[in-house]
Order: structure tokens, then C-alpha cells, then sequence
């Protein structure tokens, strides 16, 4: 289980670090938060934990992390307003906490969040085969009509995977967003849009005469049920 763990001084960095592993933990030191959070598809992780974020750079953190990845993300903030903690959590951060902590009481928080999170690996769940549409788990890549595998990002593979399973049946947008992201809160349909209309991109789909990902105005998404 690894968690990115994001501090700008290194003392901090390294306290919470060591209880981290004491629990059982593998941790990736990081210092660059935006950075960080860009390149979480090359190098994904179980937990993202950011500590001391700037607080101009908090919703946007979350917003984008949230467009990337279901993974638990817990914050770590200097005293923090009530407010501040609430919209964080609202637009999907798992733990907006004050500091400061107990070390040890945080890594029993971020290992509980992983445990929980944590779902079948991929390399156990089978391989999808819907019309054009070919999905290997083991990767996640999908591939359109015998082309070469596309990669997709763990929330892209998520929701083509929900979708297949259901092929035909219509996934209301709610239901959606709480299958792939685990909650649904305000402005949680915007993540699901934009979700959709990423995974279009990358099979070729188009959006106004749609072959593979239906929109169902004011109800939710279905994979069309085609053959070819």
C-alpha cells in the first residue's frame, strides 16, 4: 500500500513519513503538489496526503486530483477556517484535518482510508469484450475494432468498466458518480461530464451521434447496446 505524501519542510516530511511506515506503509516523498498531482497517472498510488497545502491552491488541488483519481486524499492544514475544511470536503477531499496531529493517529486514519478504498485488483476482474470494444483489466487499456490498446486513467477504466457490465441499462448520474468516485456531492455531475467526455475523446466517440457512450438528457449514461 503506498501513499505520496507532499511537505514542504523536511522535518514534518519526515515525522509523519516514519509513522507512516511503522504502519505498514510505503511512502513516496514528494515537494511539488500541483506537479504531483499532473502526473498521478504515470505514477499512481493508494493515498495522496498533502501537507500544509498553500490554501490558494487547495480547491484547484482537489478539483484536479478528483478529475484523475478515486484514491483517498486526506489534507493536513494550519488552522484552518471551518469553512475551508468543509468545501474541501465537499468537492472530495476524505479528511480536511487541523494540525497539529498525532502522527501515529494520522497513519491509523490514511490506513483505514486504503483499506476501505481498496476494491478486487485489476488482474482479478475479467476481460470485456462489448461489440467494438475490448477492455483488459490487467492494463487498463481498451481497445476500439481490433486498433492498438488505448491507456486509460484509473477513473476512465472505472467507468467504462461499470458501463460494460451494464451494457444496455441506463446509469443514473448520481449512481455513477458514486460507483466510480466513491460519493456524490454538489458539482459532482460536472466530474461525471467531464469523465465522459474524456473517455469519448480516446474510443473516437462523438458526443452528438454517439456509437458507444449515450447521454441520457436529465437521467445518466448508458454503453450503447451494439454489436459492431
Amino acid at each position: 500500500m503506498h501513499v505520496v505524501l507532499i511537505a514542504d519542510e523536511p522535518e514534518e516530511r519526515d515525522l509523519y513519513a516514519y509513522a507512516l511506515r511503522q504502519a505498514g506503509l510505503t511512502v513516496r516523498p514528494r515537494i511539488h503538489l500541483l506537479k504531483t498531482v499532473e502526473e498521478w497517472f504515470d505514477e499512481p498510488a493508494d493515498l495522496l496526503l498533502a501537507i500544509r497545502p498553500e490554501e490558494h491552491d487547495l480547491l484547484r488541488l482537489v478539483e484536479q486530483f478528483r478529475e484523475l483519481s478515486a484514491a483517498p486524499l486526506v489534507l493536513l492544514l494550519d488552522a484552518p477556517r471551518a469553512s475551508t475544511q468543509l468545501r474541501c470536503v465537499q468537492q472530495g477531499a476524505d479528511l480536511a484535518l487541523s494540525m497539529p496531529i498525532d502522527p501515529r493517529l494520522l497513519a491509523a486514519y490514511c490506513l483505514n482510508l486504503i483499506r476501505r478504498s481498496s476494491g478486487l485488483p485489476a488482474s482479478s476482474l475479467p476481460v470485456l469484450q462489448v461489440g467494438a470494444l475490448h477492455l483488459q483489466p490487467s492494463d487498463r487499456t481498451v481497445a476500439v475494432a481490433g486498433g492498438e490498446p488505448i491507456r486509460l486513467t484509473q477513473l476512465e477504466f472505472q467507468l467504462l468498466f461499470l458501463l460494460m457490465t451494464h451494457r444496455g441499462h441506463v446509469i443514473p448520474t448520481d449512481d455513477l458518480v458514486e460507483r466510480v468516485w466513491g460519493y456524490a456531492e454538489s458539482g459532482s455531475r460536472d466530474l461525471a461530464r467531464g469523465l465522459v467526455s474524456r473517455l469519448r475523446a480516446k474510443l473516437g466517440d462523438s458526443p452528438h451521434e454517439p456509437r458507444y457512450l449515450e447521454t441520457i438528457p436529465g437521467v445518466g449514461y448508458r454503453l450503447r447496446d451494439v454489436e459492431t
